[in-house]
């Protein structure tokens, strides 16, 4: 089996599979063989469950041989974010507060991977109950960068992102609460979706703030991701009247896939700076999506820095009720950076908290008027490409306004796709949507990347 499968699509994957020029079993076992050879310096996982795979490989290919209904993941290699719960195999959020913790029940998004035939390769590192990192004093160190060693993964699916990069996995099941899906995947150069709040079950997945926490996938693509969202939604996601050219099965018919959809280019406060090559790729991704159709047009978004601190304080309000008890009797089983983010929380009161609710309502309102005029709007996933992990500020989180948490806080899907790179390192590009169209979402950023070299670009980690 040649180096070129590990690059190919989750369609691509299935295709070869029903003609059975490959097979689960021995693409599992390629992939089980490349973890053992690149993960002891990648550190994507926390857990390889390597007998739950070869099984599931096995049934796989059971079900292809003797052509049996298939699921939409049927044989496609996956990893979970280790807070995400499964049965009998070990789930520790990264902490040694539940480092011996096996859960007897699959989390419901686990329980719709089962269904779907994918095969579970391991549980993936993560920043400590998903908040805090990169850290050097939690039980697994942080992942590494596929594109260059040392560097930062972003958080806190850092596992997740690192893995699809390097292709120890073919997708994977993450979370957000303010950027941690599309964060590593903008800077692993992969593709990540927050889906619309709660079109994915939380049940089962550790909490950190519940009115801000989505589960979704990251993968190579935005069609992979699709299919993924497919499989593990709990309530349907549609595809809206708007525009048929849009439609897969017109797409090549047409050079103008995204004729009538409505692109609102994000224009922030004066205050918040990006690096010249963030935006240079950002204006050329805006010229051609404008060249797939898209009718563009900037927006004024002067309310990034109120999202931020909403979202600051609801997270942190959330999160301490959640771990505030457990700080207080059990600190000496936390790292220090989960700390130093979490005790904050404890210190707000419900005044605060009612008061960055009010404060969320109303942002929620001025983006449903914007998404009155548009149908998505562009921005910046990060303002610069990923730096060495020891440069990574442990107040820069409470500093800088995020691009994607917005996102989080309205509740909308956001999808980032890879759109260049800067000396070697990606670049991410952040899409937004209208709440359950996240369909549409992810159709216009596929159009995007099969007009775009991004996805042919693989890391120097061989």
């Amino acid at each position: 089996m040649g180096e070129a499968v590990f690059w190919l699509s989750i369609r691509e994957l299935a295709a070869a599979y029903r003609t059975l020029e490959l097979s689960p079993v021995e693409l599992t076992n390629a992939i089980l063989l490349r973890i053992d050879r690149l993960d002891a310096q990648l550190r994507t996982f926390v857990t390889i469950t390597k007998e739950r795979a070869l099984a599931d490989a096995r049934e796989s290919e059971e079900r292809f041989v003797r052509k049996r209904p298939l699921g939409l993941l049927d044989g496609i290699p996956i990893g979970l974010k280790d807070i995400i719960e499964t049965a009998g195999i070990l789930t520790t959020g990264q902490s040694r507060l539940r480092g011996d913790h096996v859960p007897k029940r699959d989390a419901a998004v686990v329980a719709r991977v089962a269904a779907s035939g994918a095969i579970l390769v391991g549980k993936l590192n993560t920043h400590e109950f998903a908040m805090g990192g990169p850290s050097y004093d939690l039980p697994i160190s942080p992942a590494q960068n596929p594109w260059r060693r040392g560097f930062y993964t972003g958080g806190s699916s850092s596992g997740a992102g690192a893995a699809l990069a390097a292709r120890l996995v073919f997708g994977a099941i993450a979370t957000d609460t303010a950027g941690s899906i599309r964060l590593p995947s903008s800077l692993c150069g992969v593709t990540g979706l927050k889906p619309t709040y709660d079109l994915v079950s939380r049940v089962g997945v550790f909490p950190l703030a519940p009115s801000l926490d989505h589960v979704g996938p990251i993968a190579r693509s935005a069609d992979d991701c699709r299919i993924i969202l497919d499989a593990i939604s709990s309530r349907q996601s549609h595809q809206p009247e708007f525009p048929e050219p849009v439609q897969p099965a017109l797409r090549h018919d047409t050079s103008k896939p995204l004729s009538g959809l409505r692109i609102g280019v994000v224009k922030w406060e004066d205050d918040i700076h990006i690096g010249p090559d963030v935006q240079r790729a950002h204006d050329a991704a805006a010229a051609i999506l404008s060249q797939l159709g898209a009718a563009m047009a900037p927006v004024e978004f002067s309310f990034l820095r109120e999202s931020h601190t909403a979202v600051m304080i609801v997270m942190l309000s959330e999160a301490a009720a959640i771990y505030g008890t457990d700080l207080r009797e059990k600190r000496q089983l936390f790292g220090r950076s989960f700390v130093n983010r979490v005790l904050p929380g404890a210190f707000l009161t419900a005044t605060d908290y009612v008061n960055a609710s009010r404060l969320r309502g109303r942002i929620v309102g001025r983006a449903q008027v914007l998404f009155e005029r548009f149908d998505l709007l562009l921005l910046p996933t990060t303002s610069a490409p990923s730096i060495p992990i020891e440069q990574v500020s442990p107040i820069a989180f409470f500093q800088s306004p995020s691009f994607t948490a917005l996102a989080n806080l309205i509740g909308y899907p956001a999808v980032n796709v890879c759109c260049g790179f800067s000396d070697g390192l990606p670049l991410g590009l952040q899409l937004v949507g209208k709440p359950f169209h996240d369909h549409q979402l992810l159709l216009a950023a596929q159009a995007y990347q099969e007009a775009t070299p991004w996805l042919d670009q693989f890391p120097p980690i061989e």
